[in-house]
């Protein structure tokens, strides 16, 4: 999803990828490695939840073609913190329906 050391102030990308195009999608952002089913096959792994979220369409059109990307800037102070990301995409060839991407640790430096 993202390369190189994440510090407050500096510009940060996230990228989700190969997923059904046009599909729905949810970055989820937590506190620590909880896990909690969601659908059949398909666990979140970045309890507890924190209220932050970003809802989007994967552009792209058909099965592994979707993508999304996040731009941003890390905001002052946030070094020394660590966060837990976690997409939940619509799959409509996925039992239930739903997939997640692998969780990502975000250490802020």
């Amino acid at each position: 999803m993202s390369t190189g050391p994440a510090r407050s102030w500096r510009a940060v990308a996230l990228a989700v990828v190969n997923g059904f195009g046009g599909a729905l999608g949810a970055l989820l952002l937590g506190s620590g490695t909880g896990v909690l089913p969601i659908a059949p096959g398909c666990d979140l792994h970045i309890l507890p939840l924190l209220a932050p979220r970003a809802f989007f369409t994967l552009g792209g059109l058909g099965a592994g073609a979707g993508q999304w990307n996040l731009p941003g800037v890390l905001p002052p102070g946030s070094g020394g913190a660590n966060f837990h990301l976690q997409a939940v995409l619509q799959d409509p060839g996925a039992p239930g329906g739903l997939t997640v991407t692998a969780p990502l640790l975000l250490e802020v430096r």
